[in-house]
């Protein structure tokens, strides 16, 4: 079923429809949406409902200049609470809250743990690789020079 309201008027197709040939390699929760890894594009999906989910963001993977892990500024601490009998408190356990996101150009694809955020850009990277295979027959380094901001719904961190 097609639901023509669901259609991205910016990439042409419904976040359920592939071009010939695509076929979707992986998805993950994305900020405001969900992540999609296809053999032809990394995507930003932008609602959880399929009904109501429209491509917000979308990049070809020959195309990708810059994908990198960048840690967040995270929380000095986790502050718990205690209640007794006797009174109540907090204390702090002194570590950071360790945040990270993975950056594909300059957009903001995942946010997490270190452990899921290095699978994801390996995904990435492999399906960039096998990409550029098929397409020009060898691989290219990543280009460091950034696309446009109006491209990206989301700033880099």
């Amino acid at each position: 079923m097609e639901i023509e309201a669901a259609k991205s008027p910016q990439f042409g197709l419904g976040p359920a429809e592939f071009r010939a040939g695509e076929a979707s390699l992986w998805h993950w929760p994305s900020p405001e949406g969900r992540g999609l890894l296809t053999t032809q594009r990394c995507l930003l999906l932008g609602h959880p409902s399929p009904l109501h989910r429209a491509i917000r963001w979308s990049v070809e993977l020959g195309d990708i200049a810059v994908l990198k892990v960048v840690r967040l500024p995270g929380r000095r601490g986790v502050w718990l609470g205690i209640r007794t009998p006797s009174g109540g408190g907090t204390f702090s356990t002194g570590r950071l809250d360790p945040e990270w996101c993975v950056v594909v150009d300059r957009t903001t694809v995942y946010v997490g743990y270190p452990q899921p955020c290095g699978m994801l850009q390996q995904r990435i990277d492999e399906a960039r690789a096998d990409r550029l295979m098929a397409t020009v027959g060898h691989l290219t380094p990543y280009s460091g020079v950034l696309p446009p901001m109006d491209q990206s719904p989301f700033m880099e961190p």
